[in-house]
C-alpha cells in the first residue's frame, strides 16, 4: 500500500488516503461538476479510506442529483478535496502534492452520459 497526504490550497484542512499502489494515472470526468472544477480524479479510494487529519470543522459537504455522492471542499478557500460514496472515494489529485497531474495520464469518464 501506498500513503499519501493531500491539503487544501490555505492549508486549513489536511488529509490522508492509501491506495495499493504509486498514482500513475488520473480520472477526468465530464460530469457537470467535474467539468467545471477540471480535477484529475485519483484512482479509486475504498469507501470511507480518506481521514481528514487537520480542519474537519473547515469542511462543507455537496450533494446534487440524487444525493448518492457527498463531495467535500474547504469552507475557506473553497477548493475540492475529495468525494465519497457507499460504492467508492475518489480525491483530487491536484491537493497531493507528491502527485505530478501534469505529469501523469489520465483516463477519461462519460459521467455526462450517467
Amino acid at each position: 500500500m501506498e500513503n499519501f497526504a493531500g491539503l487544501c490550497h490555505c492549508g486549513k484542512v489536511e488529509f490522508k488516503f492509501s491506495l495499493p499502489e504509486k498514482v500513475t494515472r488520473g480520472l477526468r470526468c465530464n460530469c457537470s461538476i467535474c467539468k467545471r472544477l477540471g480535477v484529475l480524479h485519483s484512482p479509486i479510494v475504498k469507501p470511507g479510506g480518506v481521514t481528514v487529519t487537520k480542519g474537519e470543522e473547515e469542511l462543507k459537504t455537496y450533494h446534487y442529483d440524487e444525493g448518492e455522492i457527498t463531495w467535500y471542499f474547504c469552507r475557506n478557500c473553497s477548493i475540492y478535496l475529495f468525494y465519497d460514496s457507499e460504492v467508492q472515494g475518489r480525491v483530487n489529485l491536484g491537493c497531493v502534492e507528491s502527485v505530478d497531474t501534469f505529469a501523469i495520464e489520465a483516463a477519461f469518464c462519460d459521467g455526462a452520459k450517467f
